[in-house]
């Protein structure tokens, strides 16, 4: 009983970091920009200190596009690490049908004041989400292939 309970619990993460990946995309622009206007002023200072100047705008729009990034990135890394406790599907690629979340998180953002809905964060995140997915499926097989020796 508690070995399947923990096997679940993997599931379970992925489940509620895609809420909060769509509980973002629910923000108006306004309260959007503010949370990534907190990080452009840190990393800007930091910058500052270094005497690197770069527009406020253009940080910002780094700073979402890596946000977007890396909810995604981990998001895959998690559905691999829920995969490798307890598969949905045969075929590990199945779990790939998760893939679709960014379409639904760009739909999300078209209803929500002020945000748009945009293919390049759709490829954005999907990217993302690849990359953690196999970032951590390599990290499995190097640490299986190693325990062997």
């Amino acid at each position: 009983m508690k070995k399947s309970i923990y096997r679940n619990i993997g599931w379970l993460l992925v489940f509620i970091w895609i809420l909060i990946i769509f509980s973002y995309s629910l923000k108006n622009a306004q309260t959007s920009d503010n949370q990534s206007f907190f990080f452009v002023y840190i990393i800007d200072d930091i910058l500052n200190y270094f005497n690197i100047h770069l527009d406020l705008n253009f940080l910002n729009h780094i700073v979402r596009k890596t946000a977007h990034f890396m909810e995604y990135a981990i998001l895959g890394s998690l559905v691999m690490i829920a995969h490798n406790l307890r598969p949905l599907f045969k075929n590990t690629y199945f779990n790939l049908i998760f893939i679709s979340i960014p379409f639904i998180d760009e739909t999300i953002q078209s209803f929500t004041p002020g945000r748009s809905a945009q293919l390049s964060d759709c490829l954005l995140d999907s990217c993302g989400f690849i990359f953690g997915f196999i970032c951590l499926l390599a990290f499995i097989k190097i640490k299986k292939n190693y325990r062997k020796r």
